[in-house]
């Protein structure tokens, strides 16, 4: 609009204009404030429950007290290390006696009349005795050291009434080609060793999978009670849109049949509202199984588990350190390296085993003579009778060694095997831990959409109800957005919950879900502690295993459409309960140590 230019010049002109400017502004002023964007306001995010029925420190806990995987995986260990104390025990020396009585009358022949002076009948009686200790060297050489005392009474002895023959000396055959060294006498020790390494490994996954899993569970009953609050969240909009339509009745600004419309509404989410009930039973009994508890009853006002919501999901920029901790602590990939070195120590024992055998052999002894063991004795200490002997023996199957030569072949496949199977999982690891980082970020993406559109949805969801009772908008469209908003709300609830299962995959991946919880103990910790657990005696275990462990959740009952009020006292916590476990009684002090 262009205004002459001598109005311009009027005093009262330029007040005008003044005047309409400053109008002007303040109502864009106020259009910027009622057109604000819902956005600009704080993010959305679940509340805290008023009371915490299981926190999720007091669940893993009693994980560690009474689940009855880890604590099998956990025999299995110690049943392993109990085969590498056998093994070990091939160097033990042992001590060889025997005491027999002979009682001897025969005939002689020709020749032993003849070698025995003439005498038709042999008869003797004799008490023969050897004792001796036996034991294997490192080199595999078999050692013996030993004494011989035979008391020997006969008709050829003429007045002596009896005669005592000493003998003490020692002997060894060493291996010179076949089953010499430490290679062989060490074989079976180190690959029980071994083994007890693989049942560690083994262990740490299988408390890793549990742990996973239990965690995974607890969050997915965040979820199902989340999703309850949200259902009931519906129902009583449902009821108040209900109200507001049949005021907007009262006033004629809506029909009978909308009336009806909003009470079907009503029904239909007391339905979803009782299904999600049923989800959360669901959910409490899976996780009540982790740690062995009873399950829910049907027929009681069951208390239910308030979860706290997790942190809000955020970006992470530790990938590198994900992939170096992956293959520094992945049970799977220890477990294929240590398979490896197994199949390199079995080939160096088929290599010693497809050589000829050949033995050295060798003794010293002293022999003593006498009519009782102190003249026999005095023979002995004189040195005066030595005896030695030293030779070789050998063995070469002329078949060039059938059986040790398939057995050196199969022993390189299974090392190329178990390269293969090594390769294959740090193939597998690395996409693993690919996927698991990309799934974070992915769901945090999804999350921080769908945050937005619960304040979006939030915000029409007012604007609607305030148009149904101007008349402006159908009620149909008032219960689509009351939908929509229902929908966001667990859809980023589920984002929550899928990027803690994200963050359980990428820990459970790199193998550090035990050292982020303070868990992690050594192979010879966890032998060292269970051992003394078993020292301590078995009373403790019957008094344990006739305790029940299991108490009751701390919450308010399902339907009464009082989501975090009424909450009844918290039992006990987990950490101050006597497990039944004396496995779980360790861990319970490591753990609270650690955590401290």
């Amino acid at each position: 609009m262009f205004l002459p230019f001598r109005l311009l010049r009027m005093p009262h002109a330029l007040v005008a204009l003044c005047l309409l400017g400053v109008l002007s502004i303040a109502r864009a002023q106020d259009g910027e404030k009622d057109d604000a964007d819902p956005l600009d306001g704080p993010a959305w995010y679940p509340e805290s429950p008023d009371s915490i029925g299981l926190t999720l420190e007091e669940f893993r806990q009693r994980i560690l007290d009474y689940n009855e995987a880890i604590q099998m995986q956990l025999l299995g260990v110690l049943i392993t290390e109990r085969n590498y104390k056998a093994a070990k025990g091939v160097f033990e020396p042992q001590y060889v006696g025997s005491l027999e009585y002979v009682d001897n009358l025969r005939p002689n022949t020709a020749e032993e009349r003849r070698n025995q002076g003439g005498v038709d009948i042999f008869d003797e009686e004799n008490i023969l005795s050897t004792n001796g200790l036996e034991f294997l060297l490192p080199s595999n050489a078999q050692f013996r050291l030993g004494m011989n005392i035979f008391e020997l009474q006969n008709n050829l002895q003429g007045r002596e009434p009896r005669e005592l023959s000493t003998f003490l000396g020692a002997s060894v055959t060493q291996p010179l080609l076949r089953n010499a060294g430490k290679t062989a006498s060490l074989a079976n020790i180190r690959l029980a060793a071994m083994e007890s390494e693989l049942a560690f490994q083994e262990y740490r996954r299988q408390i890793m999978v549990t742990v996973a899993a239990a965690e995974a569970a607890y969050w997915n009953v965040f979820y199902a009670y989340q999703e309850m609050i949200f259902s009931e969240e519906s129902l009583e909009m449902a009821r108040a849109i209900y109200e507001d339509v049949k005021t907007a009745l009262d006033a004629g600004k809506a029909t009978q049949a909308e009336v009806m419309e909003a009470r079907v509404n009503v029904l239909s989410r007391e339905a979803l509202l009782s299904g999600t009930q049923q989800q959360l039973y669901e959910s409490i009994n899976l996780l009540i199984t982790y740690y062995s508890g009873e399950p829910l009853r049907s027929d009681e006002n069951v208390l239910i588990t308030q979860a706290p919501p997790p942190p809000p999901p955020s970006p992470r920029d530790d990938r590198e350190e994900v992939y170096t901790i992956a293959f520094q602590s992945n049970p799977d990939y220890l477990r294929r390296l240590k398979q490896v070195e197994m199949e390199n120590l079995r080939i160096a024992y088929a290599k010693n085993q497809d050589r000829p055998q050949l033995d050295l052999k060798g003794s010293y002894g002293l022999n003593g003579l006498g009519g009782d063991f102190e003249s026999s004795r005095r023979d002995i200490t004189g040195s005066e009778f030595p005896a030695w002997s030293v030779g070789v023996e050998m063995r070469i199957p002329l078949g060039g060694g059938i059986t040790t030569k398939n057995q050196l072949d199969a022993a390189k496949a299974r090392k190329i095997q178990a390269l293969l199977g090594l390769k294959q999982v740090e193939v597998q690891l690395n996409s693993a831990v690919d996927n698991a980082l990309r799934k974070l970020g992915s769901t945090l993406k999804s999350f921080q959409a769908n945050q937005a559109t619960v304040v979006l949805n939030d915000s029409l969801l007012k604007d609607a109800r305030e148009s149904l009772l101007a008349g402006r908008i159908d009620l149909r469209r008032v219960f689509e957005v009351e939908q929509d908003l229902f929908e966001s709300k667990n859809t980023a609830i589920r984002n929550i919950v899928e990027y803690q299962n994200a963050q359980l995959e990428t820990e459970l991946v790199a193998g550090s879900i035990l050292a982020n919880r303070g868990w992690e103990v050594t192979r010879f910790e966890l032998k060292s502690k269970t051992e003394a657990l078993l020292a301590e005696g078995g009373e403790d275990q019957e008094t344990h295993e006739t305790t029940d462990p299991i108490d009751h959740f701390s919450a308010p009952a399902l339907g009464t459409g009082t989501a975090g009020k009424d909450v009844r006292a918290a039992d006990e916590p987990a950490s101050q309960r006597q497990p039944r476990s004396l496995f779980g009684k360790w861990f319970s002090k490591k753990y609270k140590r650690r955590s401290d």
